[in-house]
């Protein structure tokens, strides 16, 4: 739906109809395979691999090309079998596919080479450091990308861990080459490194090992309140809520060092200075004020941080009982903040209410940062 509107003000809206026309995707081979991976001199060699469309078409027309020593085998192509009468001992075979299905050629993929009457062992190469999370289940490590062989592909190679240097704090399996690695002790995290050793043969007397070092990490995990006191109050008088009102464990961090207490919008009550807590994403001041005759300005300027306040930021006058005696925003003018806030007395002719400041008191300021949603005090008070 579009909207025009003209300088007058006045605007019509229409609806468009967009057709989204499919386009062909290519298709995509994986895993090409040439089996057997040690072939003997009277081994047929044959050629596997996986194909997939998006949109589900049928294979068409791919391009199957074999390689003898690196030379092209024109007689052979497009040819899932190579006789093992057109073999011979010491020769490299290997085969590149390209999918189609019958508009688009996807990309092509090699496959593994096999050498006739030989096997050479496979080769690791170095594994990066493995970090998981503590609590986190299993987790998957595909270890294919650190193991290549000139015979075998890693899915017709078997791995296996060895040795654990924490078998108590950490669970493995390998799943094909996927290396599967689990926390197994709740809120467990690790400083130093848990070693694992893993095995990969090819089924030719090519065994192999390699280690690698798994890292649990920490999370935070949020804290539960296990209890709360009793409180209570006279109808019409402020409370104040503080996090030592509250029980509350937390595996992570010690209570209540760093905590804030945020008190949320509910029935039968109001919430005074903001949300409770030291951070308020909305105003905590606007409307909170009760106006009266007994008044005064307090003027300044407001820097937070050695900068000057921004637009929309706000200041605020507490009394000594907590409540709120005068709000006003902040006021910029050639990019310097001032403070220009009412600050209002307790009204004598209404003595259930308290309004603001009494005869001697001293008031506390605070400055709410709009762009960050942080509540500041001035260290001292007026």
């Amino acid at each position: 739906t579009v909207t025009v509107t003209d300088d007058g003000g006045l605007s019509n809206a229409a609806d468009f109809i967009l057709t989204v026309t499919p386009v062909n995707d290519a298709p995509i081979a994986t895993d090409a395979v040439i089996d057997p991976s040690i072939p003997t001199i009277n081994d047929d060699l044959v050629l596997s691999y996986d194909y997939f469309d998006l949109e589900g078409d049928d294979e068409s027309g791919t391009i199957i090309t074999w390689f003898k020593d690196g030379v092209e085998q024109l007689e052979f192509s497009d040819q899932l079998t190579i006789p093992a009468s057109a073999t011979a001992c010491d020769e490299e075979w290997y085969t590149e596919l390209t999918p189609s299905d019958g508009e688009l050629f996807g990309q092509p993929v090699n496959s593994n080479t096999v050498t006739i009457c030989d096997n050479t062992p496979p080769q690791w190469s170095e594994i990066d450091d493995q970090h998981i999370n503590e609590d986190s289940g299993e987790n998957t490590i595909d270890i294919s990308g650190f193991i290549t062989d000139n015979e075998q592909a890693p899915s017709q190679m078997t791995f296996q861990v060895i040795d654990n240097s924490d078998p108590d704090h950490l669970g493995t399996a390998f799943d094909g080459y996927n290396l599967l690695v689990t926390p197994l002790i709740l809120n467990y995290y690790t400083i130093a490194p848990i070693m694992l050793t893993l095995e990969a043969d090819d089924g030719f007397d090519g065994v192999v090992t390699q280690t690698v070092n798994v890292f649990i990490d920490p999370t935070n995990d949020p804290p539960e309140i296990t209890g709360q006191a009793e409180l209570s109050t006279p109808e019409e008088t402020p409370l104040t809520i503080t996090l030592g009102d509250l029980s509350v464990e937390d595996v992570d961090n010690t209570y209540p060092d760093d905590f804030t207490l945020t008190v949320l919008e509910g029935d039968n009550y109001t919430i005074e200075g903001g949300s409770g807590g030291e951070n308020s994403d909305t105003n905590p001041f606007e409307d909170l004020v009760i106006p009266n005759p007994s008044s005064g300005v307090f003027i300044g300027q407001a820097t937070i941080d050695g900068t000057s306040a921004g637009e929309g930021d706000w200041s605020a006058a507490f009394d000594e009982d907590g409540n709120i005696a005068g709000a006003a925003a902040i006021m910029i003018n050639a990019g310097t903040a001032y403070i220009n806030m009412p600050i209002y007395g307790d009204d004598t002719t209404t003595p259930d209410v308290d309004e603001g400041m009494n005869a001697g008191e001293s008031f506390t300021l605070k400055i709410w940062d709009s762009s960050t949603g942080d509540i500041l005090d001035y260290p001292e008070s007026f």
